[in-house]
């Protein structure tokens, strides 16, 4: 059996501050050393009390631990508190370290703690981005890290890449990330936060790895390609990725342009079909400048002054204007 006897006081600036709506004094309790980050904790039959009144600090039941994915919760205790110096006890039959404390929060609204989120400018560069996706798809040389997918051994010229949301089943509309996750796996940021009020864990849905709300970014490669689909059907969900990071919408859709390779920026790629190569050209141009009565005649070609090509006789001289390059 531990137990635990402090005070804490509240000033008039802090109960001036207690009087609006969003704020709240908190009790919360951490286990030290916990290999679970990030997380409350509080210890087996946790009995809570603050000025002498009961306040409950865990919703399991006294004898069970906290699982690995488990999170409890920080009891608000605004009204049992007062002016001046405060008392708050804590006993608990754990023979574990545990650290307790008392907070002022401010909720916040979804919204908030989406602009708190930098701007997918300021959170990563398109650059690293591009690099981690590479790495992915085509093994590269970056560091090994336990939740990469450089173990992936790419045969075929690219793999398919889902842009449902794993929380959601959504497509993406801005494709989330934990900036220290080494796999390129995103999740739609507005319904992650939104899931996060019940949930009350920052933890990556691909690695279930532990973050804080600082962690979080957008993803720059994967969120310009989420963008150009906001306009096409919700059954496009598929791109395929090449190893240098070339996409292109794997279904068919009512923008055709989707379906066709797009560099890493989003810019379309040109297709190879639909540029005519020089000696092709040259070619063309040197059988129109012969004719079928002088077969056996011999012709110069060359370009003059102007950049155009000229095509000469022995006894005369004319100017093709081709837009040769």
């Amino acid at each position: 059996m531990q137990s635990v006897d402090k005070t804490f006081q509240l000033t008039r600036a802090d109960k001036d501050l207690l009087s609006k709506q969003e704020y709240d004094v908190q009790a919360w309790c951490i286990l030290l050393n916990d290999k679970v980050p990030f997380r409350m904790q509080w210890p087996q039959y946790a009995d809570l009390q603050v000025n002498g009144v009961p306040v409950r600090a865990i919703n399991r039941p006294g004898s069970q631990l906290l699982g690995a994915n488990g999170r409890d919760d920080g009891p608000v205790i605004t009204p049992c508190t007062r002016d001046g110096i405060n008392k708050i006890s804590l006993s608990g039959c754990d023979a574990r370290v545990f650290c307790l404390g008392v907070r002022i929060v401010k909720r916040r609204t979804v919204q908030q703690i989406l602009n708190l989120i930098p701007k997918e400018s300021d959170g990563e560069q398109f650059e690293d981005a591009l690099a981690r996706v590479r790495r992915c798809v085509g093994g590269g040389t970056a560091v090994e890290n336990a939740d990469s997918d450089s173990d992936l051994e790419v045969v075929a010229d690219s793999i398919p890449v889902n842009l449902r949301c794993p929380m959601s089943g959504s497509r993406m509309k801005v494709a989330g990330r934990f900036k220290p996750c080494a796999h390129m796996g995103c999740f739609d940021l507005e319904v992650f936060v939104e899931m996060n009020q019940r949930s009350r864990k920052w933890q990556c849905p691909t690695c279930l790895k532990n973050y804080s709300l600082e962690n979080i970014i957008i993803d720059p490669y994967f969120n310009r390609i989420t963008s150009k689909m906001r306009n096409c059907g919700e059954d496009v969900t598929e791109i395929e990725v090449k190893p240098d990071g070339c996409w292109r919408a794997k279904a068919e859709s009512d923008r055709r342009d989707l379906g066709q390779w797009h560099f890493p920026d989003g810019t379309l790629c040109v297709p190879m079909d639909e540029v005519k190569p020089k000696s092709e050209v040259l070619k063309q141009v040197k059988q129109e400048g012969v004719s079928e009565g002088h077969a056996s005649l011999k012709l110069g070609i060359k370009k003059n002054r102007n950049r155009l090509w000229e095509v000469s006789k022995p006894e005369s001289k004319w100017v093709l204007r081709g837009s040769l390059v």
